[in-house]
């Protein structure tokens, strides 16, 4: 009885590893093999960074960075980028047709978190850009990037 005992937890402890060797393994090359590519004739309009918990760690090598970029190419459409040193966000792009140019001004980026709150706590941290984008005044182009979205993805994954 003891000996299958010991099979058993032996066979569980395995199955432990290989899922947390294929979930690192999922995790990595996401980030390694996918770069978007800016076009070199695109025009930077506007970039914002923010650290949802710069104030809550002690190592700066575990501080997190979230960017937006937005860029104007020549024929007038937009470019939106996204990106993280998170593990948890790989890197994201859409673009708005348009047929004006835009300035910093035009470009609105809200950071909330998942609650909706623009206020931080340790467990409420920021991770979600509302990026907007308005021709004289009027919003022509309202899209809101998930930061978080895989890490919720993955904990509802874990639970069912």
């Amino acid at each position: 009885m003891k000996h299958k005992i010991k099979i058993f937890l032996l066979a569980v402890l395995i199955a432990a590893l290989c899922n947390c060797m294929l979930l690192i393994g999922m995790t990595n090359s996401g980030k390694k093999n996918k770069k978007i590519q800016i076009p070199k004739t695109a025009k930077l309009i506007c970039e914002e960074t923010v650290s949802p918990n710069k104030e809550y760690i002690t190592d700066e090598k575990d501080l997190v960075n979230y960017t937006v970029r937005v860029y104007q190419e020549k024929n007038q459409d937009i470019l939106v980028y996204a990106e993280s040193n998170s593990l948890l966000f790989d890197e994201a792009q859409y673009i708005v047709t348009c047929d004006h140019e835009i300035t910093a001004d035009d470009v609105t980026i809200k950071w909330t978190t998942l609650m909706g709150s623009t206020e931080t706590s340790e467990s409420d941290e920021l991770g979600l850009a509302h990026v907007s984008i308005s021709e004289d005044g009027k919003v022509f182009s309202e899209k809101t990037i998930s930061f978080v979205a895989k890490a919720a993805k993955a904990i509802t994954d874990v639970i069912g």
